[in-house]
């Protein structure tokens, strides 16, 4: 009498045929891949399909569909997975564009025995037109070779995002950035001239942008600088709340005790001095060894220098429309500077508009003098002290500035 099999050997001898069935599947499956990837409006990127073959897949046939109101597929090409191009022939309209549909198609086949060095079957060239999504949908494939099953070829769509061009900032000549959108801030860098920085936000008053620095820093840099230029859509900028700065306080050096000294009858005790106000209009950088003119312009006479890294208190700018600034001396003197050699990160446009022809007392604002102490005296609740100009006669033989 036959024995018949146990229910369970027979369910474990059907899993392992699934199992084996569903491995060998697999190993024979064949796959083309398109990216995903987020582009900019009005750019233009190559995209590249990639296969995945067990063998060698030796010809392709592939027709894709978008969003023509979202993108445009400019070329196509075929990729190196079929070899070199000399082993490579296209059919008749083997690359074909239909724009109107938003279709694509591309077809080719190989003569080599063996792919290439790469898995690119093809490559297109696409540029964004409107922000939005479109889909690159794989509609038609077909992948033939020696051990292909066309039941086993499967595509991956990809998906491309267009968005709008983030706004851009751009300084024409060397410009400080800082750490909060005021001049209270510290310093963080210079930014280089003609180099793009991407603007994130903006001020609640309107005067300051902030933007992205390289490694994702950020920082500020005042809006109203002549030397600023942006390009973008400024209006839908975020607005960014920034605490205000509270200055920084020096420690106080702890007091030595004094020796025991007989007063004398003549003796008196140092006056106090006040320290000076903060100036109304802030100051100049020099970015070069600078000439301190006696007008606005290069055929006034040299009546001093501002070194490299220096501030100097400004008073006005030239009514002439030269751009001139007038600074002042510690000693009281006045002169003129060139906004080419000097940086400003304030508004030019609420400076006193002064005629360097007529340098009367009545039109230039009054600061009180400043003192060589007062000169080394701390600003905007730093410690750094403020040089000296150094009056000259005659221009410095090698000066950068003019």
């Amino acid at each position: 009498m036959q024995r018949s099999a146990h229910p369970l050997m027979i369910l474990f001898l059907c899993m392992t045929a699934l199992v084996v069935t569903i491995w060998v599947n697999a190993q024979a499956a064949v796959t083309v891949s398109l990216p995903d990837r987020t582009i900019l409006q009005g750019e233009t990127v190559i995209l590249e399909g990639r296969i995945i073959c067990p063998e060698f897949c030796s010809a392709f046939d592939i027709t894709l569909q978008y969003d023509r109101s979202v993108l445009r597929v400019e070329n196509a090409a075929v990729g190196g997975y079929l070899g070199a191009p000399e082993m490579v022939t296209l059919p008749a309209n083997g690359i074909l564009f239909d724009f109107a549909s938003g279709l694509v198609r591309i077809a080719a086949s190989s003569s080599a025995d063996s792919p290439g060095e790469t898995d690119v079957l093809f490559l297109l060239v696409v540029t964004g037109l409107s922000p939005g999504v479109s889909p690159l949908r794989i509609i038609n494939l077909q992948v033939n070779g020696a051990a292909v099953d066309q039941t086993q070829v499967f595509g991956n769509d990809g998906l491309i995002t267009v968005r709008t061009p983030p706004p851009l900032l751009r300084v024409t000549r060397a410009l400080e950035v800082r750490s909060g959108p005021s001049t209270l801030f510290e310093p963080l860098a210079v930014l280089p001239p003609d180099t793009p920085f991407e603007i994130i936000g903006i001020s609640a008053d309107g005067a300051w942008f902030q933007i992205t620095l390289a490694e994702g820093a950020q920082g500020w840099v005042a809006a109203g600088s002549p030397f600023v230029e942006t390009s973008g859509d400024l209006e839908r900028l975020p607005f960014v709340t920034t605490p205000t700065p509270s200055p920084s306080r020096t420690p106080r050096p702890s007091r030595t005790p004094r020796p025991t000294v007989t007063p004398t009858p003549s003796q008196t005790e140092p006056p106090t001095l006040t320290p000076t106000p903060e100036p109304p209009f802030g100051f100049v950088v020099s970015t070069a060894n600078a000439n301190v003119r006696s007008g606005d312009g290069q055929n006034f006479s040299v009546i001093g220098t501002l070194p490299t890294g220096s501030r100097a208190v400004v008073l006005g700018i030239s009514s002439r429309g030269t751009g001139w600034f007038l600074i002042q001396f510690a000693d009281g003197r006045l002169g003129w500077i060139s906004p080419t050699v000097v940086t400003y990160d304030r508004d030019t446009s609420a400076l006193p508009q002064i005629n360097p022809l007529d340098l009367s007392a009545s039109i230039i604002p009054t600061l009180p003098l400043l003192t060589e102490t007062e000169v080394t005296a701390t600003v905007e609740g730093t410690s750094a002290p403020l040089p000296t100009l150094e009056p000259s006669a005659t221009a410095t033989e090698g000066l950068e500035g003019v």
